[in-house]
């Protein structure tokens, strides 16, 4: 006894499942019970078969040579957009799967979208306070040394140019001007 008959009395004998075998080529839908027997006969006119088919199919492989593949140019492809491309991509992804790209797609958009935004407030509000808070201070800074300045620059009109600079002469010059004082008589 073969494995294949082993095989097939194991699979097709069991009187517990019923055969059926539907005939799809005719348009009525009746089916037909067959017997352990008959399907047994039929699946070996198959196995007969099945030999002869696989030899002529290996002796086409084996004549066909490299003049009977085609060539490239025989073939008229289109060329696909990339959109097309990646539509046909889409396609071999399951539903939930895309779904799921899709929301953390837009989640991270929107993430994105509402960081930029945040940053753009909190950033707006430091400079703001910012101003507001130094302003006065360094204005009045400002106003302090303008105040200084004029101060020195009108002492230095009132004394003279000596009171300014406390030398006369040449710039890197330093001479020693003589103090007169009173002398008394003996």
């Amino acid at each position: 006894m073969d494995i294949q008959d082993v095989f097939e009395d194991l699979m097709i004998s069991s009187s517990s499942y019923p055969t059926e075998v539907v005939d799809l080529t005719n348009s009525d839908t009746d089916t037909k019970p067959l017997s352990p027997a008959a399907i047994r006969r039929l699946s070996r006119e198959k196995n007969k078969n099945t030999p002869k088919i696989l030899d002529e199919i290996n002796s086409c492989c084996k004549d066909m040579g490299e003049k009977d593949v085609p060539d490239d140019e025989d073939f008229d492809i289109e060329d696909e957009s990339i959109m097309e491309r990646l539509i046909g991509l889409l396609e071999m992804f399951p539903e939930p799967v895309r779904r799921g790209i899709s929301s953390a797609y837009s989640a991270a958009s929107e993430g994105i979208v509402s960081g930029y935004s945040l940053s753009r407030s909190v950033t707006w509000f430091l400079v703001s306070t910012t101003t507001i808070c130094f302003l006065p201070l360094i204005l009045e800074l400002e106003r302090v040394q303008t105040e200084e300045q004029e101060a020195v620059q009108q002492r230095a009109m009132m004394l003279g140019p000596r009171a300014a600079g406390g030398s006369s002469g040449l710039a890197g010059f330093s001479a020693a001007v003589p103090h007169l004082t009173h002398i008394e008589p003996k």
